[in-house]
């Protein structure tokens, strides 16, 4: 989510909530962010990351037998496909939350509130891509081997899911005044980013294992 003060005067359009991401095609998603209108945009990609990496860990887990038990196997299913529904309404929380900032800006009013909402989508990414750290584990050691790279993919689009959900996030933080929320969400900030040298090595290795 951008912060609306550097768009105000020069945003591609007025802000307007696009049709339900999950509802879009992967044509007109691509079309509507490439266009003027200030929604889909950076925060929605962040999301959309997150979900394609989700994506990518069940269907590894899907055609992986070699798991320990069918407990496991669920388990990873589930916490995947689920985050791919989470990632998804992230993506239209978050544009849904930067057309109430604009708003705000626009009569005066509202505008600290809206800067928290705006901050809260991308502060669910950092969250959600925290919790998919135990499942990737779990594909990276028992998954299908013909599919590590799609294990590796995952780990990278995780990895870019956490960093650019904390530029979306610290843009807004740089306008909030309240103390205590800027100081929580710094810290979920800071819990996400420890699991990015993980996630680099997971791809390391993978590429090692290729190469």
């Amino acid at each position: 989510m951008s912060d609306a003060t550097s768009k105000t005067t020069s945003m591609k359009t007025s802000a307007k909530t696009s049709a339900k991401t999950s509802n879009t095609t992967i044509a007109d998603y691509l079309t509507a962010l490439a266009s003027r209108k200030s929604t889909p945009g950076g925060g929605a990609v962040a999301a959309m990351s997150g979900a394609q990496a989700a994506a990518l860990i069940s269907m590894v887990a899907e055609l992986t037998k070699t798991f320990p038990d069918e407990v496991t196997k669920s388990t990873v299913i589930k916490q995947a496909t689920d985050a791919v529904a989470q990632f998804t309404d992230l993506a239209d929380q978050d544009a849904t939350a930067f057309a109430a900032l604009m708003q705000a800006y626009k009569n005066k009013t509202g505008i600290q509130p809206g800067l928290q909402s705006a901050a809260a989508p991308p502060l669910a990414c950092l969250t959600l891509s925290s919790q998919l750290i135990e499942p990737l584990r779990v594909i990276q050691q028992h998954g299908n081997p013909n599919l590590v790279t799609d294990t590796g993919i995952a780990a990278l689009l995780l990895r870019d899911t956490i960093m650019s959900s904390e530029l979306n996030v610290l843009i807004n933080l740089r306008s909030i005044e309240d103390e205590l929320f800027k100081q929580t969400a710094r810290a979920t900030v800071e819990t996400a980013k420890q699991h990015i040298a993980l996630l680099d090595r997971m791809a390391a290795d993978i590429t090692r294992q290729l190469a």
